[in-house]
């Protein structure tokens, strides 16, 4: 199992197996001033399954690390079940999900995003917040 990609965009949604986005795959925000909470935003994620792995229940848990080094969970477990490719049996199966959510930042830097799948880390996605006193 591994993460196919994982990006942050101002919206998305799934809708016959097509991911649609809007204003994505930025690493860069930049605010006026902190403490803020970032959002809406979606977190577009793809986590891909071998065959052996298909059909079966998983756990994504999505953890927030911030630049203190604290990490804290991003919304709820979800339930990933991949379905088998029938045309290529021997292929990877991929799993498609958005997670709307909003980012509480009290300082500038790093923060970033931890995605596990039945606990084991699978991935990350660094999302940099600056201050800029050019926004009001």
């Amino acid at each position: 199992m591994k993460l196919g990609f994982a990006f942050v965009a101002r919206g998305a949604e799934a809708h016959e197996g097509r991911l649609h986005v809007f204003s994505g795959d930025f690493d860069t925000i930049e605010i006026a001033q902190f403490p803020t909470t970032i959002g809406p935003i979606s977190l577009v994620i793809k986590v891909c399954m071998e065959p052996e792995e298909c059909n079966l229940p998983h756990i994504l848990q999505v953890r927030l690390q911030d630049p203190s080094g604290g990490a804290y969970p991003v919304g709820q477990p979800i339930q990933l079940v991949a379905t088998p490719n029938v045309l290529m049996p021997r292929r990877q199966a991929g799993v498609n999900v958005i997670l709307d959510t909003t980012l509480a930042c009290q300082v500038e830097g790093e923060h970033v995003y931890l995605f596990y799948v039945d606990g084991k880390q699978i991935g990350e996605l660094p999302l940099y917040v600056r201050h800029s006193t050019e926004l009001r």
